[in-house]
């Protein structure tokens, strides 16, 4: 394996060149799976015997699992923005595929420089470096560093995050095996070109979770490795925490939410009646106002009418009677609604969107309401 540590130098100062000097996709991914082939049939493809690879698929699974459910279910809070890429299947496939060919590549040639490096590892090393300058690289033309805070916001959302993600991928390859970082990064690594909206948990979070999500996986795989001979009962433990706990945390939320106890509520939006800002399927929440002096002109309300909650804009004011009347209008309806809305029939006031989550509340309505 000695023998191959210089053709490991000359490849990491090649791909190194291949992100520096070369910027058009079809050649550079051509390059890289020409340096894929070369490596393999080089320095040959060792088999993937460990045996804690299976265990370790599983945690892997498990916490990309608990990963998104924990921040989708901050999205019921902070919101969330929809997927600017097209769904169709042709664009999916299309905007899939260099990413697909470009990670798995790299994650192959991580495999064969991991189980020829055993003697040296300084070139596994350097790789891990290598890889690490090249995420920043390429996301590194999106910022424009005209004052310190976009620098450190550079650093917290893109360095400390490829620096902690490059290490537990080198850390997994090197120690068991690449199907369980293959599997993590292109999960991650893709997922952006399938799911139709995405959190807006804001730069902090986002910082945090890409620097704690390898802390704690690399914490869970390296208790897994020093306990391989209880593995069984750790990953029974692991199930338990991060499967169970987060459901049940989720399941709370959205029940939270949909019963009105606390100060919000979500309710789905079965009409069109308010589009373009808000569309059947969409789920919105609203806070609950301790004065309906809160309440302007231009609010959208959450309000029952003939034992319905509707959400619409309020366009006019009135006070009659020593109570508050409300005229609002669906901003996709050509009239005002009939009738006023009295105060007391007045839930809250609507703070945030959240695309599509609806969708199964309408069903469910629809097919009672068939029965």
């Amino acid at each position: 394996m000695k023998k191959n540590i210089l053709t490991f130098y000359i490849c990491n100062i090649i791909i190194i060149s291949l992100i520096v000097l070369f910027n058009d996709n079809n050649y550079n991914i051509l390059l890289w799976i020409l340096l894929t082939i070369f490596l393999f049939f080089k320095c040959g493809f060792p088999k993937d015997k460990n045996y804690l690879k299976y265990n370790t698929i599983q945690i892997i699974i498990i916490s990309i699992f608990s990963y998104f459910l924990i921040t989708y279910s901050l999205g019921l809070i902070t919101g969330f923005s929809k997927n600017f890429f097209d769904l169709n299947l042709k664009s999916i496939i299309m905007n899939m595929l260099y990413p697909f060919t470009l990670i798995t590549c790299q994650e192959l040639i991580r495999y064969i420089y991991a189980k020829n490096c055993v003697d040296d590892i300084k070139p596994y090393i350097m790789l891990t470096l290598v890889y690490v300058f090249l995420e920043i690289f390429t996301q590194i033309n999106g910022y424009n560093f005209y004052n310190f805070e976009i620098l450190f916001k550079f650093i917290c959302l893109v360095v400390l995050k490829s620096i902690s993600y490059e290490i537990l991928c080198s850390y997994i390859t090197y120690k068991i095996s690449f199907i369980p970082t293959l599997i993590m990064k292109l999960t991650f690594g893709l997922y952006i070109y399938i799911i139709p909206i995405f959190p807006n948990l804001g730069e902090y979070l986002m910082s945090l979770f890409g620097i704690l999500y390898p802390a704690l996986v690399y914490v869970m795989i390296y208790k897994t490795i020093q306990s391989y001979d209880k593995s069984s009962k750790y990953l029974t433990t692991i199930k338990k925490k991060y499967i169970l706990y987060p459901v049940i945390s989720f399941l709370f939320i959205i029940a939270l939410l949909t019963s009105g106890i606390g100060k919000y509520q979500m309710i789905a939006i079965g009409s069109g009646s308010m589009e373009p800002i808000y569309k059947r399927g969409d789920a919105v929440i609203f806070t609950k106002i301790k004065s309906l002096e809160e309440v302007k002109i231009g609010s959208i309300i959450a309000f029952t009418k003939n034992n319905i909650l509707i959400t619409h804009r309020v366009v006019n004011i009135q006070y009659k009677n020593g109570d508050y009347q409300f005229i609002t209008k669906g901003d996709n309806n050509k009239n005002i609604d009939a009738g006023t809305v009295s105060g007391s029939n007045v839930k809250g006031i609507v703070i945030h969107k959240i695309p599509y989550v609806g969708y199964p509340t309408i069903w469910i309505n629809e097919k009672l309401g068939n029965i």
